[in-house]
Parts: structure tokens; C-alpha cells; sequence
């Protein structure tokens, strides 16, 4: 891959909140897990494991959570079908130590890449894994061991809609030079 076309991808990553009712396909779903556990990791401990959910019973359970979490916080009326329609994939980070969470965020955007590359679509999610009660409930529901730390909601999918580019802040709004 060249510079113009790594720039190119980086620049083109959505998230996407409205995915068609297609599911992808396992080869798919694992090409996507095998970019995020090429990230580089804190002493490779390689601190991450997944959660595939392809139930669709537990992926109306996850979606009722999802909506509730949502809710408690305050944040703006969203259709959250697409945690129905989309392949959720839960990341269970070994726990809350920042060396391991940066880890796992770093497993998350090489997953988010690997979708654009894929032509897919994707949506990482915080909403319900920002209080314990929601991060029980996952864990709960998906037989996740107590000691593990659930960071956060994936969604891969066909995209049903092409996000807009938010705007972003400029290098010199960022960036001391000393």
C-alpha cells in the first residue's frame, strides 16, 4: 500500500449507525478479528478476546441494553436497530489497567480498518459499557468471566447509509511545538 492510498483509507473510516440486514459472512468476521490482534500490545500480552454475536435472541437482549444505557444518559434519540441488523462483537480487554485498554483500542482501530478495506462498515460504541450495571448485564448475558472488563461495542456490517464527514480539528488546533 503506498501513502496516498493509506491516507485515503484513514480518511474515508465512518461510523456507521444504519447497517443493512445482511450478515457477514465467518471468513469475513475473522479477517476483521485478525487485523485487531496484529495491534501492537503492552509487553504482547495481547490483553483482548471477542465476543461474536450471531443470536439473534441475544442481539435483541444487547440492543435492549444498548437503548437503556443510552437513555440513562441523557444522549439523543438514536434507532439502535442496527445492533440487530449489524454482527456486534463485544472486546473483553483482561482488565481495567491503561496499558492494556490502549492495547485494546489499538486492536479496535485496526478492525475498523480492515472493515473500510473490506468495503464494510463499522461503529464502536461506549454508550452501554460506561457504567458497571451495563457492563454486568453484557457480561451477564454473554457468560463473561467477572475478572474480565468489558471496553466496548463493536458493529460490522453493509453500510444502509453514507455517514457525513464530521468535521475535525486542524494539526495547529492540536499540536504545542516546542
Amino acid at each position: 500500500m503506498n501513502e496516498k492510498d493509506f491516507f485515503e483509507l484513514l480518511h474515508s473510516r465512518r461510523s456507521t449507525r444504519k447497517f443493512k440486514d445482511k450478515k457477514l459472512s465467518k471468513e469475513q468476521i475473522v479477517k476483521i478479528i485478525q487485523a485487531g490482534i496484529t495491534a501492537p500490545s503492552s509487553l504482547n500480552k495481547q490483553p483482548w478476546n471477542f465476543v461474536v454475536v450471531q443470536d439473534r435472541e441475544k442481539k435483541k437482549k444487547l440492543r435492549e441494553i444498548y437503548t437503556n444505557a443510552r437513555r440513562r444518559q441523557n444522549l439523543y434519540e438514536q434507532d439502535t436497530v442496527f445492533v440487530e441488523y449489524a454482527t456486534p462483537i463485544v472486546l473483553v480487554c483482561e482488565n481495567e489497567n491503561n496499558d492494556f485498554l490502549y492495547s485494546c483500542a489499538m486492536a479496535v482501530q485496526n478492525m475498523n480498518l480492515a472493515a473500510v478495506a473490506m468495503g464494510l462498515a463499522s461503529l464502536q460504541a461506549v454508550a452501554a459499557t460506561t457504567f458497571e450495571e451495563d457492563r454486568k448485564a453484557i457480561s451477564e448475558l454473554f457468560d463473561i468471566p467477572k475478572d474480565k472488563f468489558v471496553m466496548l461495542l463493536l458493529f460490522f456490517g453493509y453500510a444502509g447509509e453514507k455517514p457525513v464527514p464530521k468535521p475535525k480539528k486542524s494539526v495547529d488546533e492540536v499540536v504545542r511545538w516546542e
